[in-house]
């Protein structure tokens, strides 16, 4: 054979022969003749591993997961050698080429949730829960996934409840267009996240995009991209169909008195709770079966040496039919409710608030909505409105009668939505709602409003209202660092008292200059009803009770002390029996709490009858405070 090996395989041709091959064994003898060549080192490989840290409770500290290995050598010039050791080409590394994970091009953000500042912050024993409804996502928790969540500083549990039901329609096709880290200018050019184009199923019947941006970092005069306001958009085929602010209220957060800055507004999110997520319907705009340009934008950037980052995510649903035309549902009840997530709102012995939504495609103007306490008489409110598929609104529900509040050893709270447009609502599953709740204290005896202002006064002022929201009493003005005593002196029923903070930076923050004041409430006899924490941001709210009876000797009878005519054009009577040799103080108070009459004097005959004048006072609310022996009686006076 005369031809080299590594050349037979050249120049082939197809035959139509097949050949005829022998072969032969022989006897020969070989000899080998070998040069030694020396070679440089080969390249040395390494392991590149990628780990998810994440929290074992057996084990101190963070622990990894292994989740995947990459081989790699140095990025070094790759040399070829002939077989006499002399190097025959060089081969640069291309610094340009890039190696992805494809598979992390699955990832989909379920929310973005940004966890409170820690620094001195107790969640109490049982810990904060906040919730999220992720149906739109349910086909993503099909067969076998990785779900990743960062909580480097804290232990997080994490729960899915799965809810076996109808959804109000079926997603036939969830795509993540987007998701990542981008500069403003980048965004706002077009630099990243350009326009897209998308094929509409032709099956689908209504069409969403799903936004959900966090600003981060901050620098320059406008403090972008943390703690500035911009607005972003989405266009449809070249035309903005859509606009929003992504600047989200920071101060009215359940979680207070944070160790960081909770109470700067900030771009979409807040420290303690979770990001802004915005639903774009797009079916207006689109077409079944037709090709459409998505685009993500914002505002022009102006150079203000600095922009941040934006973290972002544009989701694409395509939806199939409703799955009912008439559907409303009980969302969420907002008090009353011991949920922490509402600690703001609760606990409460007036209207309840709950969170209604339409989940069929017929838009709906009216419903019913039953409310009641466990084995309470139920009340029923005629609601009116306008909601289209997927709105919400909260609903005040009105309570006339303190004893909708009886109860017979169960304090839970249920409220039941029906008869959207005067028909039967046709899934029955999502209507009905209940809640644990707590009553608020109950006070039987005077207490006043203890305040001191900070250094800044003219954000602050107070008020008391009753039950039907009229105002009792109320304090707009203040001068800095000074402290207000105001006594309320209240008829029985069911009252509230709220702070507002203009400057929603409460009485007393770490990172301003504004000093220190307090917010408190005790009793005129000296013990100690509630220290309201300092750092609370934009309000407090407090509803309560009074109860005089709760305070009273049982011999002290209170419908032997009556006062008549009531309401009255001034001229009252003051009627006492049984009370022979007490002694009895008379106090009218207005209803800012200040003092308009006031009577001295013992009781020497077992019937008292005193007439009170108040013709030269104004028409309005007024309070007479009894005392017998150290005992209390306050009666509510009309002025008409």
């Amino acid at each position: 054979v005369t031809t080299q090996a590594k050349e037979i395989f050249l120049n082939m041709a197809s035959s139509g022969s097949r050949p005829d091959i022998t072969f032969y064994s022989g006897e020969y003898e070989s000899t080998l003749d070998s040069t030694i060549v020396s070679f440089p080192s080969a390249h040395t490989m390494s392991s590149v591993i990628e780990t998810l840290p994440f929290i074992d409770q057996d084990v101190s500290g963070i622990s990894y997961d292994y989740v995947d290995t990459n081989y790699v050598y140095l990025n070094s010039p790759s040399i070829t050698y002939a077989p006499d050791g002399s190097v025959t080409d060089v081969e640069e590394p291309n610094s340009d080429l890039y190696f992805a994970n494809l598979f992390k091009q699955n990832r989909h953000q379920l929310q973005n949730y940004v966890t409170p500042y820690g620094i001195g912050l107790s969640l109490g024993p049982d810990g904060f829960r906040w919730q999220y409804e992720v149906t739109d996502y349910r086909d993503l928790f099909k067969g076998w996934v990785e779900i990743r969540a960062g909580n480097q500083q804290e232990l997080i549990d994490l729960e899915f409840e799965f809810i076996e039901g109808t959804p109000p329609r079926e997603v036939l096709e969830m795509e993540t267009i987007w998701l990542g880290n981008y500069g403003h200018a980048a965004i706002a050019d077009d630099i990243v996240m350009p326009a897209v184009d998308r094929t509409m199923r032709a099956d689908a019947s209504s069409f969403g995009l799903r936004t959900r941006t966090t600003g981060h970092w901050f620098g320059g005069v406008l403090n972008c991209a943390e703690f500035c306001p911009k607005n972003f958009n989405i266009q449809i085929d070249g035309v903005e169909q859509f606009e929003w602010l992504n600047w989200k209220e920071c101060a009215d957060n359940p979680v207070i008195s944070q160790g960081g800055t909770w109470i700067y507004d900030r771009a979409g999110w807040c420290p303690g709770t979770f990001a802004d997520t915005y639903d774009h319907d797009i079916t207006p705009y689109v077409t079944p079966g037709g090709t459409h340009s998505i685009d993500f934008g914002m505002q022009p950037y102006v150079t203000n040496g600095g922009e941040g980052n934006y973290w972002t995510t544009l989701q694409f649903f395509q939806y199939g039919d409703y799955n009912h035309q008439l559907d409303v549902e009980v969302v969420d009840i907002v008090s009353p409710n011991t949920w922490e997530f509402h600690n703001r709102y609760n606990p409460i012995c007036k209207d309840p608030e709950i969170e209604i939504r339409n989940v069929g495609s017929e838009t709906v103007t009216t419903m019913d909505i039953t409310y009641w306490v466990t084995e309470g008489q139920s009340i029923t409110y005629e609601w009116t409105g306008e909601l289209a598929f997927s709105e919400k609104e909260r609903v005040l529900l009105p309570v006339a009668d303190q004893g909708f509040w009886a109860y017979n050893g169960e304090t839970k709270f249920h409220v039941e939505v029906s008869n959207p447009n005067g028909q039967a609502d046709e899934y029955a599953d999502n209507d009905i709602m209940s809640s644990e709740f707590e009553y608020p204290d109950l006070h039987s005896e005077p207490f006043y409003i203890w305040f001191k202002s900070n250094n800044f006064p003219n954000e602050n002022s107070y008020a008391v209202y009753d039950e039907m929201g009229n105002t009792v009493f109320e304090r707009t003005s203040f001068s800095p660092n000074t402290q207000y005593k105001d006594t309320l002196y209240l008829p029985d029923g069911c009252y509230s008292i709220r702070l507002n903070d203009l400057g929603h930076d409460g009485l007393s923050f770490f990172a301003n200059n504004d000093g220190t004041g307090y917010f408190r409430l005790r009793y005129v006899s000296g013990s100690v009803i509630e220290y309201f924490d300092g750092d609370f941001g934009s309000f407090i709210n407090y509803q309560f009770q009074m109860d005089t009876e709760v305070g009273l000797s049982e011999n002290l009878d209170e419908e032997l002390i009556q006062i008549h005519p009531n309401p009255s054009n001034g001229q009252f009577t003051l009627s006492i029996d049984m009370y022979e040799g007490s002694v009895l103080d008379l106090e009218i108070l207005d209803s800012k709490g200040k003092q308009v009459y006031s009577e001295e004097g013992s009781m020497m005959i077992d019937r008292l009858r005193k007439n009170i004048d108040l013709s030269d006072l104004s028409d309005g609310i007024y309070f007479a405070r009894i005392l017998i022996d150290g005992r209390q009686v306050v009666r509510k006076l009309i002025k008409n």
